[in-house]
């Protein structure tokens, strides 16, 4: 699809939605085949299109969910410098770009020119492959001139460019501009160079999760990088490369390098840090698990689990975490709800409420995901309404028995944990033996039915209209199993 502007009128309010673009033969050369184009109406040879930057300003366009293969580009937009006639507005938004076919993977996901105002999200740009010598940049996201904008919650995975030392950048995020660019919760892994490479010098073809090589304003916040996938042979690769720009502002994210060699987590090779906190940094082949580089100065690791003072000191970083976090799985980078990741910490930032899944960020944690964690059906407090609710009750490992709770209060988290509910009727006769505790209906959302050291409280609410004398009876078994 071809968005062109012709003279001094642009095209506005177009929404691609749905559909699957892919050529019958993949680009060559500079040969440009885009799946969406925006520029000018030029016509170049062989009825191809010019490629010229738009004269007039196309404007809120939406492309959103469509699928893009055996391309050049995925998405280009080729706008103009002039601000009164540059593209704004530009929402790019559920796409698939890549494949796993070689043949037919882009050599960008999407390209954007002096766009202002753009919103790149929730996308999945997987398979990108540059495999033309052509001074392509390659890399999912490619932002030039005075872009500016804001790149959330996409999946960036399987990057690479199979051309070395051809003078461009290999990239998951490649940041040119002169502008404003914000970059959270996005997800960023398996970002290489084909080559072996081990100089100390061309870190722009190395290959990083993000490379920022100019900006006013650059805010990577609550992202999850992996750098993974180079050849055995390549050394001084990053998850963040900066080569230049001011005002770079780095938090709550989540760095981890695991490819051989000396890598690094973060590299400041000419760029001016802003605000820089809550980061988690792990290299694997790093003594104690830390290096990260500023210049031509090297900052490792100390102490096993542990920021080193030099580094805290030289980029002014504070609260920072030496650990490696848990996840799903070795592809899948949501964090898991244990012990090791409760240490990843972040600091709240205004604007950004949510994680890369859509959940509300609570604590919030570092990285793209936020960790859910379970709440246990029922409010131990609410009375049944003519049936008994049961509050479950786990007992702790060293807690007495029976278990001293002075109604109405609730149990100390020193004797017990809440785990969920269950119903009985008004009237009922539970025996539970010696299996797990169970009723008309059972509630626990976030752990099994306990079977030893437990307890219930049971609560009814009911209005009872015999008048008389009442009395209310507990019986048990002869077993230990229950506390009046």
């Amino acid at each position: 699809i071809w968005i062109a502007s012709n003279g001094s009128t642009g095209s506005s309010n177009i929404t691609v939605k749905n559909a699957n673009f892919r050529f019958s033969t993949r680009n060559q050369q500079l040969t440009l085949l885009t799946g969406v184009y925006s520029g000018n109406n030029g016509i170049g040879g062989n009825n191809s299109i010019s490629v010229q930057e738009n004269t007039a300003a196309n404007s809120n366009i939406s492309i959103i969910n469509n699928e893009m293969f055996n391309v050049k580009d995925g998405i280009n937009i080729n706008g103009s410098a002039t601000t009164s006639i540059s593209p704004t507005g530009w929402k790019i938004q559920g796409n698939k770009i890549g494949t796993t076919v070689t043949a037919e993977k882009p050599v960008r996901g999407i390209y954007v020119s002096n766009a202002l105002n753009y919103e790149i999200s929730g996308n999945t740009l997987s398979g990108i492959r540059n495999t033309e010598n052509q001074g392509n940049d390659c890399a999912a996201i490619v932002l030039l001139g005075t872009s500016n904008g804001t790149i959330s919650s996409n999946i960036i995975n399987d990057i690479v460019n199979t051309q070395h030392n051809n003078g461009t950048a290999s990239a998951g995020i490649f940041v040119k501009t002169t502008a404003t660019t914000n970059i959270s919760n996005n997800i960023i892994s398996n970002v290489y160079n084909t080559t072996a490479d081990s100089n100390d010098y061309n870190f722009y073809n190395k290959a990083s999760s993000i490379f920022v090589s100019s900006g006013s304003v650059t805010n990577i916040y609550y992202n999850t990088l992996i750098a993974s996938g180079a050849p055995n042979g390549t050394s001084r690769a990053s998850c963040l490369y900066i080569a230049g720009g001011s005002g770079i502002n780095v938090k709550n994210n989540i760095f981890i390098n695991t490819q051989a060699n000396e890598q690094y987590a973060v590299f400041n090779n000419g760029g001016t840090f802003g605000q820089i906190s809550n980061n988690d940094y792990y290299v694997t082949n790093s003594a104690n698990n830390f290096l990260n580089r500023i210049g031509s100065t090297l900052y490792a690791g100390t102490t096993a689990g542990t920021v080193p003072a030099s580094w805290n000191s030289a980029a002014s970083d504070s609260n920072s975490r030496n650990i490696l976090p848990t996840f799903t799985s070795a592809t899948d980078y949501h964090l898991q709800d244990v012990t090791a990741n409760n240490n990843l910490t972040a600091v709240a930032i205004t604007g950004i409420t949510t994680d890369f899944d859509g959940d509300t960020r609570v604590k919030p944690y570092m990285g793209a995901d936020e960790v859910l964690k379970c709440v246990p059906t029922g409010d131990q407090t609410s009375f049944g309404n003519n049936t008994w609710t049961g509050y479950v009750y786990r007992m702790a490992s060293n807690a007495a028995l029976p278990p001293n709770v002075a109604y109405p209060a609730l149990p100390s988290s020193t004797i017990a944990t809440y785990i969920g509910t269950v119903t009985e009727n008004k009237e009922f006769d539970r025996n539970v033996g010696t299996g797990a505790i169970t009723g008309t209906t059972t509630n626990f959302a976030c752990d099994a039915a306990p079977s030893d050291r437990f307890f219930v409280r049971y609560k009814m609410r009911t209005t009872i209209t015999e008048a008389g004398l009442f009395s209310f009876d507990l019986g048990r078994d002869g077993g230990n199993r229950r506390f009046g």
